[in-house]
């Protein structure tokens, strides 16, 4: 398959695939292997992503005097200091929100309040990401962060 494009090679043509390994459909994607069943993040493909989902009520910080506000900003200030360059994006608070459902009907959206996405190489490293995070900060079993691996979207044969 000399002079085609590696991105576009099917994954039984990848040269890195031991010839024994099951035959799966899938292809190298922006220069990660992916198949329907495993992503591998291989040499020089980008860090993984993970999505931390806020869950539970927050207050808002309009509701909140200033020192209060303070308080928590300087706990973010921390939390994403100590993180660093791996927190790929922020992220954002989220506003009033309804859930639609595949029948044509609306109905009630969780109680997700944000989001940030940081890069690590596994699970477990991100996991570590959030140690000191604000949002687990109270101890009182409230609030909670869901964290997602961001997968690549497929693309078709």
């Amino acid at each position: 398959m000399t002079g085609e494009d590696p991105e576009d090679q099917p994954l039984d043509a990848d040269p890195e695939v031991p010839p024994d390994r099951p035959k799966a459909s899938g292809h190298l994607l922006r220069g990660c292997l992916y198949s329907a069943h495993r992503l591998s993040y291989q040499e020089g493909c980008a860090v993984p992503k993970f999505m931390l989902i806020y869950k539970g009520e927050a207050t808002d910080m309009a509701d909140m005097s200033e020192e209060e506000a303070g308080a928590v900003m300087a706990k973010w200030e921390t939390w994403m200091g100590k993180v660093g360059p791996a927190l790929s994006d922020l992220g954002t608070p989220f506003g009033p929100a309804t859930s639609l459902v595949d029948d044509g009907t609306s109905g009630t959206a969780l109680s997700l309040t944000g989001y940030s996405i940081v890069e690590a190489d596994d699970m477990d490293s991100a996991r570590a990401l959030a140690d000191g995070h604000p949002y687990l900060s109270e101890g009182k079993g409230d609030y909670a962060i869901d964290l997602f691996e961001m997968m690549p979207v497929p693309i078709p044969e």
